[in-house]
């Protein structure tokens, strides 16, 4: 999950690897919605426990998302917007603009530079397949791909982030990522699932932030994602 531009502290937790996530009081007081989607998509639950429930209450699941929530007098409402990503939206206290929480897969893992660089070796090794694409789905199905060999077997459970409109110079600019050119075609393959020790939901979020990286838009991944989004202005 990426703990990034959150409107509020966020509350610490301490992990307790031992511990059933799912037996807990704070879990069984979510409504049967969200305890569902926080069973299928861990990071939901995370995020779940580091928001200040006190200071917010416990909010309410909407999916899918339909127009009429936009006139809800409070809002305090999250919604799937896309296999892995959830929004939450807040009321602003000051009345401004509603709070916008993306809340995405992501890994922590105190070797991630490590992991990362592994990836970005091994990736060398399909450049043949980046050869063939065209244009941006093109590229991320290519990438999502690869990414898929190289951790030893497929992931399903989360999609990788839709792409844009194709750009000059993209197949490039993933080559200036990797650091450089790789003259392979996918014949090196190795399970960095077995060498990071990494499961299922480390794998899924480890791949979803890479494509984000290489072929999205980064930090605005999840308003390129999100549907319910018709435009983005930036303001200062």
């Amino acid at each position: 999950m990426s703990h990034i531009g959150f409107p509020f502290e966020p509350k610490v937790v301490e992990a307790d690897k031992g511990k059933d996530p799912y037996s807990s009081p704070f879990f069984k007081s979510l409504p049967p919605a969200l305890q569902e989607a926080s069973r299928d998509f861990p990071h939901l639950l995370d995020y779940l426990n580091i928001l200040p429930v006190g200071d917010f209450g416990i909010p309410q699941y909407i999916a899918p998302l339909t127009r009429d929530a936009g006139s809800l007098e409070t809002k305090n409402l999250i919604y799937p917007a896309g296999e892995g990503l959830f929004v939450h939206v807040l009321d602003d206290p000051e009345k401004v603009r509603d709070w916008y929480v993306g809340i995405e897969p992501a890994l922590e893992h105190p070797q991630l530079a490590s992991i990362v660089g592994d990836v970005d070796e091994l990736l060398l090794d399909f450049t043949d397949e980046f050869d063939l694409t065209h244009d941006d789905d093109e590229l991320t199905a290519a990438l999502s791909d690869a990414l898929d060999s190289i951790f030893g077997y497929k992931i399903v459970a989360l999609a990788a982030p839709q792409a844009r409109p194709a750009r000059k110079g993209l197949l490039g600019s993933l080559r200036g990522l990797l650091g450089r050119r790789g003259n392979g075609s996918g014949s090196h393959k190795s399970n960095l699932s077995e060498k990071w020790d990494l499961d299922h939901e480390a794998i899924a979020g480890l791949k979803y932030s890479i494509i984000k990286e290489k072929v999205g838009v980064g930090v605005l991944q999840p308003l390129i994602l999100d549907p319910w989004i018709e435009d983005i202005k930036i303001g200062r």
